[in-house]
Parts: structure tokens; sequence; C-alpha cells
């Protein structure tokens, strides 16, 4: 089966922040909860029929283990997106669920990657919901 290019596109992406507590990552036996503390998209542009905007991403994590729980891990990410002949509230919807899928898929590999090099089990990621969870919200 041939899959149509979608006209809406995944542009370019920083990641700016990344913070951990190293101790907490070599723990054995952590529950992983991840919180989506700041999600935020801005339209850059609307010009000649070409949406250009940014979603902003701060992703938290927290280790449960038997003993406490706490924050060990913070990452920030920013992506940009655009599209042609795309109507403005369709655009801001495809930046928020699309964009946002994009990103942590980033996150994930990043995150993982970055501590398999750190000498200690890499950190991978659970799978989240997302759709799920932008129901939730409405």
């Amino acid at each position: 089966m041939e899959l149509d290019k979608s006209s809406f596109s995944f542009d370019s992406y920083n990641i700016y922040s990344l913070n951990f507590d190293i101790d907490s990552l070599k723990q054995d036996n952590i529950n992983i909860n991840v919180l989506l503390d700041d999600l935020s998209y801005q339209k850059i542009k609307n010009e000649n029929n070409e949406l250009v905007g940014s979603l902003d991403l701060t992703l938290n994590l927290e280790g449960e283990t038997s003993e406490n729980k706490k924050r060990f891990l913070s990452l920030k990410i920013i992506g940009y997106f655009s599209a042609k002949n795309f109507d403005e509230n369709k655009f801001e919807d495809f930046c928020k669920l699309n964009g946002l899928m994009n990103l942590l898929s980033i996150a994930r590999s990043f995150i993982s990657s970055t501590t398999a090099q750190m000498g200690i089990p890499p950190l991978i990621l659970p799978l989240l919901n997302i759709n799920s969870s932008f129901e939730q919200k409405k």
C-alpha cells in the first residue's frame, strides 16, 4: 500500500535543555511517570497560504521506587512545523497532536541514547496514550 504524503511538514527541532539526577537514574526498579508540564503552540506566520508554527514541550519524568518519588529528568524541546493550504484551526490541532507525537519520539530516542552513553542501562520511556490524554482535556 502506497501512503500519501501529508501537506503538513515537520521542518526541524531543537532540544534546548536536559537536566537529570544521575543518582536517581542508577536505581533499579524505577516506575517511571511521564509528566507533560508545558505544551505551548505558537503561530509564527500565515502568508501566501503557508502556515508556520512551533510547539514547545517540557517533559518531566518522575521515578517512583519503594522508598520515594522524585523528579529525576526534565527535557525541553521545540518543534517547527509548516503546511500549505491548511485551515488555521486544523493546523494548530495537527501541531498539537501530530507534533507532540513526533517530539515525544525524538525525546524517547534522545533520552535512551544519552543515558546509554552514560554507562548505565538506557532509560526507555513508556509508550503513552496521547489520544486519550487529549480527549480528557476536551
